[in-house]
């Protein structure tokens, strides 16, 4: 890197800009954010401006260690939704903190936007956790539900469901915590849910949520000493808003985050190529006067 010519190739990135990147990575890279997130991050928040492919090729001068190397095999295509609220996704996973303890975290979230919509954590698997979750998640969300339009996603299993209305995808596995009271709650609420059971009603996964409680243990509770559960409460109503609010995912390509998108939000491509530019101003008058020691 000390042997670049700024002078001769005034458009490489600056060392201020170089030691700005360090400063995110120290900042952000100890969060266990993606590299992407990290470069939406800088993008939107007006801290650095440079192409996803430079960010990369950067990171890869100053941190190396960050990348890995493994083999990633092909997955299976799933479906795409095309607004928040036509899915939404319920799972329960299993935490163990530091006094022995088991926990279960019921995490509900929207496809679309990939937003936590809510959660709870209890002592055991229990339906009515689940109903809770979904009931409270529908009377605060209801309003921004899409009616229905054609072709659906699901049309087969839909045939029952009237053209006019408002209602969400629930989509959730085959466990004990998602039948019984959560269909009970369901039918005596008349909520606007459709519940599907995946791999049986439809031919996809439950992917979706299980990426969320991977990212959700990976890179908040397996990196803390969770002492019991109060604890865990703690620790996941600090995080949940960041992932939420402040971390960039891919639904947004990296440059809104989960609420942004949900909120119906976009990214203001002529603010971003503004920044960009007078970025890359400051870029060539910081090159231009500084020396690779040997010109």
């Amino acid at each position: 890197m000390e042997n670049l010519c700024y002078k001769r190739f005034i458009g490489q990135i600056s060392k201020k800009e170089i030691d700005t990147l360090k400063n995110l990575l120290l900042e952000k890279a100890v969060l266990f954010w993606p590299l992407s997130s990290i470069w939406g991050y800088a993008r939107k928040n007006d801290i650095l401006h440079c192409s996803l492919s430079s960010f990369y090729k950067w990171v890869r001068v100053v941190r190396p260690e960050l990348f890995s190397n493994k083999f990633k095999k092909l997955r299976k295509e799933g479906f795409n939704t095309s607004r928040p609220n036509e899915v939404w996704h319920c799972d329960v996973t299993q935490f163990v903190t530091k006094d022995n303890i088991k926990s279960h975290i019921y995490i509900l979230i929207d496809n679309f936007s990939k937003m936590i919509l809510g959660f709870k954590v209890a002592d055991s698997v229990d339906s009515s956790v689940c109903a809770s979750l979904v009931k409270e998640a529908v009377f605060k969300y209801q309003t921004s539900f899409s009616k229905l339009t054609l072709p659906d996603l699901f049309p087969l299993i839909n045939l029952n469901l009237s053209k006019e209305s408002s209602f969400v995808h629930l989509m959730t596995d085959g466990g004990p915590e998602n039948q019984g009271e959560l269909e009970k709650v369901i039918f005596e609420n008349n909520l606007p849910i459709n519940k599907i059971t995946a791999g049986k009603d439809v031919s996809f996964s439950n992917s979706p949520i299980e990426a969320i409680n991977k990212i959700t243990k990976y890179q908040c509770l397996y990196r803390q000493e969770i002492k019991n559960r109060e604890e865990l409460l703690k620790k996941l109503n600090e995080w949940i808003p960041i992932y939420n609010q402040e971390r960039p995912n891919r639904a947004g390509r990296y440059l809104l985050t989960p609420a942004e998108i949900y909120q119906g939000h976009s990214v203001d491509s002529e603010l971003l190529k503004k920044q960009s530019k007078e970025a890359k101003k400051l870029r060539y008058d910081a090159n231009r006067v500084a020396s690779c020691g040997v010109c």
